[in-house]
């Protein structure tokens, strides 16, 4: 007689989840972020593939005990930039706790399963983070109005980015001085050199960081003839981290 046909499996959804126990002392982070680029590249070319989600750990700052600081926040970024270029892709990412000694990532991958579905096609939201009680999703609040007035960068010591804090700025009533503009900063680009300048690894002393910047001119010197009060420029700043600047 005729063989009896095989029976078809049916995939509800595909899960990528690598190191999920190592948290931020992955050592081989950068080889599963390989292998997640080459899974969310075949999902994004294949049609008719099942819903796909990554799973990453501790790399979402969504708990009062971290601080999103882990080896999967390259995989953060590389679902971000794969819904960016292909939004039909989805790649939802659901950021679990590190997991305990002793449990497997197929033990944390179930588990996560089971409390939101087996057959779990992904989420509307394109990121979650999921404690195994509750889920928590990134939204841009209105910071609170603590200051008021004029702003600027300030560092108290070089060394790291996260030594940056947002403070008030004084205002300078005196007069520019001769081909000196004043200038209130509406945008400034960050550049490397400003990275290295808050490292504290630039060479020399670099001055207050903050360079590049698009401005309103608020006060001009004399001898200045190529700009007026009023007028929206593009030009460099002295420590142009700030609401007020000037320029020569």
């Amino acid at each position: 007689g005729a063989a009896a046909a095989a029976p078809s499996a049916s995939i509800g959804a595909v899960v990528y989840a690598v190191g999920l126990g190592a948290g931020a002392k992955a050592s081989d982070s950068l080889a599963g972020l390989a292998a997640a680029f080459d899974v969310a590249r075949t999902h994004t070319i294949t049609r008719s593939t099942p819903p796909m989600w990554m799973v990453s750990a501790g790399a979402l700052a969504a708990r009062s005990s971290g601080t999103g600081v882990s080896s999967h926040a390259g995989l953060m970024g590389l679902t971000r930039q794969a819904r960016s270029e292909a939004p039909q892709s989805q790649l939802p990412i659901i950021d679990l706790d590190v997991l305990r000694p002793g449990m497997t990532e197929l033990a944390a991958v179930s588990k996560l399963a089971g409390k939101l579905g087996l057959g779990y096609n992904g989420t509307p939201e394109p990121e979650m983070a999921f404690d195994g009680s509750s889920q928590r999703v990134p939204r841009l609040t209105e910071a609170a109005g603590s200051l008021g007035g004029p702003i600027k960068l300030y560092f108290d010591a070089r060394g790291a980015v996260s030594n940056l804090r947002v403070v008030s700025q004084e205002e300078d009533d005196s007069e520019p001085v001769h081909g000196e503009v004043k200038l209130h900063v509406g945008a400034v680009g960050l550049n490397f050199r400003d990275v290295l300048n808050v490292l504290g690894v630039y060479p020399g002393d670099p001055g207050p960081p903050g360079g590049d910047c698009a401005v309103h001119i608020t006060a001009a010197g004399t001898g200045v003839s190529h700009v007026r009060v009023g007028d929206a420029a593009l030009g460099h700043g002295l420590a142009a981290l700030a609401s007020l600047s000037k320029s020569d």
